[in-house]
């Protein structure tokens, strides 16, 4: 198993901020979109290498503050695996690849807020799943 790591420095646009852009005007969450992925492709292209699916993704987040509601926060995560997908580092972003996402939230830094995104890769046994599991999957 090959585990890998990278961090985001800054804080992604949260959910709200990004529903607020689109308000305004129609093009503007793909522009945010664009924007923050390709910020996610560069990092990750310098830093990372290809990985073999299954993975799990484990987030770190620290903020600036507490004042954000965690899932206003974890909605980055988008931006994340598709800037991992477009750097070549995931091969898509479908749950055969990416079988489960943690999202961990830290001690908020207001002068360092970022995101430590882990890639830990599953092996075979690691991945199967139990009788009792399988009924309950979707």
């Amino acid at each position: 198993m090959a585990d890998q790591s990278f961090t985001i420095p800054g804080q992604l646009p949260t959910l709200n901020a990004v529903l607020a852009a689109a308000k305004r005007h129609w093009s503007a969450y793909a522009s945010v979109k664009k924007t923050e992925t390709n910020k996610v492709h560069w990092i990750a292209k310098g830093q990372l290498k290809p990985v073999t699916p299954p993975v799990h993704l484990i987030f770190h987040w620290t903020t600036k503050n507490r004042r954000m509601d965690l899932d206003n926060v974890s909605h980055g995560q988008k931006y994340v695996i598709d800037g991992l997908v477009h750097a070549g580092i995931l091969p898509g972003d479908t749950r055969k690849t990416v079988i489960s996402i943690l999202h961990k939230f830290t001690p908020p830094d207001s002068k360092s807020p970022r995101v430590t995104i882990e890639i830990n890769e599953i092996d075979e046994e690691q991945n199967k799943v139990g009788p009792l599991e399988k009924s309950q999957q979707l």
